[in-house]
């Protein structure tokens, strides 16, 4: 497979005051640009749990995963939505961070195809992007198309860090098929791209982790910050709250009502990828390790389920 770079990010920031009465204490939650990966912060911070909970929340938009990750295990951030592949990597190398919860315990991505492909089979030789050269989401595009009788060996997998500038890399003909987060994996269909694939199996693609230093030492705070993110789990997950959902991701996305109510259809109600109690299901993990085993030929390290996962932020009272 040929590989090449392509497009970068950028950071930003912003910040929720606490509610009047209570000492706040401060969480630096970094993030990707704002998707449905980020649908569970802009919930609480929206619906008020954060402040509920006394917790001011700083969020940090990184311009990709590696530096997502990079900024937990140095502690310029304390918190991170990372991708599931990143993290099980960095535990094995001992950064100091641990998965605390699932954003999503199941696939948000839409495998998509662009202008003019209306089958995997056409992608053959094309350039395809799902973020990064490998890893991740990516070995998951490719074992997608493994499966779908693609020569992924014909590919040539471009970087692309966020769904927005994938849509548009296809628009333009750059690339051929990409993995696509809602709200704009929904653009592409209203475009006429076509839908090829979607993994229906457990998959972490987005833990929330900690860095374990920083829980160490300010635990009532990160209980806090796990407890608020899980009440924006269950809240999510009402059908009474559909509309209001939609409309919180739109905002935050600059999408339209519409865009974001589909969003919704598919990757609550349809595809059951936000867990409601936050927890990560082992098997999720180990889907990833056995994908990244399929793709690139090397045996995982053995596996232990809670050298990864830590589940006691969510268990311990709020």
């Amino acid at each position: 497979m040929k590989r090449q770079a392509f497009l970068a990010g950028v950071t930003t920031s912003v910040a929720l005051a606490p509610r009047a009465g209570l000492a706040a204490a401060t969480v630096r939650l970094a993030t990707l640009v704002p998707s449905a990966l980020t649908w569970l912060h802009h919930v609480a911070e929206a619906q008020g749990f954060y402040r509920d909970a006394g917790l001011t929340v700083e969020n940090l938009v990184i311009s990709d995963s590696p530096g997502l990750l990079q900024a937990v295990a140095s502690g310029s951030a304390d918190v991170g939505f990372s991708l599931g592949d990143l993290a099980l990597i960095a535990i094995d190398q001992r950064a100091p961070i641990v998965m605390t919860g699932a954003v999503l315990d199941r696939s948000a991505l839409r495998l998509i195809g662009g202008p003019g492909i209306k089958s995997a089979r056409d992608l053959n030789g094309k350039r395809v992007t799902a973020g990064a050269l490998r890893g991740g989401t990516t070995n998951l595009m490719l074992y997608q198309l493994k499966l779908l009788s693609v020569n992924i060996d014909s590919l040539q997998v471009v970087s692309i860090p966020n769904s927005r500038d994938r849509v548009v890399a296809m628009q333009n003909g750059q690339v051929s098929g990409a993995m696509l987060l809602a709200p704009f994996d929904i653009v592409a269909l209203q475009q006429k791209m076509t839908v090829l694939d979607v993994y229906r199996q457990p998959y972490v693609e987005t833990p929330v982790i900690f860095n374990v230093n920083w829980a160490r030492k300010n635990r009532k705070t990160a209980i806090a910050m796990a407890h608020s993110l899980r009440r924006a789990a269950l809240w999510i997950n009402q059908t009474s709250n559909r509309a209001a959902a939609a409309q919180i991701l739109a905002h935050a996305t600059n999408a339209t009502h519409d865009i974001a109510d589909a969003s919704y259809r598919f990757i609550v109600a349809e595809q059951h990828a936000i867990p409601r109690d936050l927890s990560i299901p082992e098997n999720g993990l180990r889907d990833i390790l056995r994908i990244n085993q399929v793709i690139e030929g090397k045996a995982p390290p053995p596996f232990t389920f809670h050298k990864y996962y830590d589940p006691s932020f969510l268990a311990s009272p709020s």
